[in-house]
């Protein structure tokens, strides 16, 4: 038997090696079901981002106007102090009074307000007012009746009316009153009950806030006026009394009823008003000398509701 030479045995056995190697590569489980099936791995599937669910529907929210409509409250009661003028005409008797004392502090009025279009600015208001008017005569003068007449009257002086309650006596015949007495105030007090009618414009949709302008008119009935005079009475040398006459159940020759124009100006809850009387205060047939006699009113205004 031939012997083989060393090194060809050993080439033999390394290329049996290597090709048995390549054949087990080859055939490798991992890759025969992949070519049995014909399938391919397919790649690592990469992470999808989430999506946020949808908003939820959207509630239709309250116009300006329809949160008005739930919120206003359409009453107003306002509260009204203010001071009295009197304008004369040319030729009319002056009739003199005092700057401070001629007031109107309880002075109320109460309306309700009536949008005119639903989602209009401008309102209209109707209500009632209450006018308590007073004014204070410089001139220590009276409102008393003519002599021989029961309805017509004139200025007279204060001093020859008020009657010493103690003796009854007048003036300088009165031993009760000091040398130096004189008349300290003199009062003519008037009360309005009064019908009013308003346009408004409202700069806010909501009820009482912002610019508000007015502009109305009013009627009013004269009630229960009267005229008090106020002088000091000495008791005794150290002590004086002050005594007040009021002259009741007469009408002073007042016009029985006033109509005229007003103006509001508001800032929210706080303004300015003032009227212009067209009716002339006195009737001009029952009271001498006292003639064209108008008057002017004006103030502060507050919404207390």
């Amino acid at each position: 038997m031939p012997v083989v030479p060393m090194p060809v045995v050993m080439i033999k056995k390394t290329f049996f090696f290597l090709g048995l190697s390549a054949l087990l590569t080859h055939y490798h489980p991992a890759h025969a079901d992949d070519e049995v099936l014909g399938e391919v791995t397919p790649p690592a599937a990469t992470p999808t981002p989430e999506v946020p669910p949808p908003p939820p529907p959207t509630v239709a929210q309250p116009s300006a106007y329809e949160e008005e409509e739930e919120d206003m409250m359409p009453l107003s009661l306002l509260w009204q102090p203010g001071f009295n003028f009197v304008w004369n005409k040319k030729g009319a008797t002056e009739l003199q009074k005092t700057f401070w004392g001629s007031w109107n502090v309880a002075r109320f009025a109460a309306l309700y307000d009536l949008r005119l279009h639903k989602k209009s600015r401008f309102f209209a208001a109707f209500g009632l007012g209450y006018t308590p008017q007073t004014y204070e005569l410089s001139g220590k003068k009276y409102l008393g009746l003519v002599e021989g007449s029961r309805s017509r009257f004139e200025l007279r002086d204060a001093k020859k009316f008020a009657h010493c309650p103690m003796c009854g006596k007048t003036g300088s015949d009165c031993k009760h009153r000091s040398k130096n007495w004189k008349v300290e105030q003199v009062q003519l007090v008037t009360h309005y009950f009064e019908l009013m009618t308003e346009i408004k414009f409202r700069s806010n949709p909501h009820y009482k806030e912002g610019f508000i302008c007015a502009i109305g008119a009013k009627v009013g009935f004269l009630w229960k006026p009267r005229c008090t005079i106020t002088y000091p009475h000495d008791v005794s040398d150290d002590e004086t009394k002050h005594i007040t006459i009021q002259q009741k159940g007469l009408d002073f020759g007042l016009s029985s009823y006033r109509i005229g124009p007003y103006t509001r100006l508001n800032w929210g809850r706080v303004g300015l008003w003032g009227e212009w009387i067209l009716s002339p205060l006195f009737n001009k047939k029952r009271v001498r000398g006292l003639n064209g006699k108008y008057t002017i009113n004006a103030g502060l205004c507050f919404d207390l509701f």
